[in-house]
């Protein structure tokens, strides 16, 4: 999850954390977590996958534990975010059954 405007919330592990505008979690499949809106506007991305590959794929990219992040040019990750969104919903390719 990355926050995109205002502050929220997010728990996992036994800890809590207030996220900020650029910070960032990700976390691992199945990892319990909870989080919620600590202002009235608080804008969020997120992507979520799965798959017989997700463990393999997520440890060579050396992402062994959850944890959370801070982007120096969040800016970066909104376009990147929003034009994958474009494509995804322009251009699928692979039918939805898969």
């Amino acid at each position: 999850m990355q926050i995109f405007e205002g502050e929220g919330q997010f728990s996992f592990a036994g800890q809590h954390f207030i996220m900020k505008p650029g910070q960032g979690v990700l976390l691992l499949p199945g990892v319990p977590h909870e989080y919620a809106a600590l202002t009235p506007a608080w804008k969020t991305y997120y992507i979520t996958f799965s798959g017989s590959l997700v463990q393999s794929i997520l440890s060579a990219i050396g992402l062994h534990n959850s944890n959370l992040y801070q982007l120096d040019k969040p800016e970066l990750f909104y376009e990147l975010f929003h034009a994958f969104m474009k494509n995804v919903h322009i251009k699928p390719e692979f039918p939805a059954s898969e």
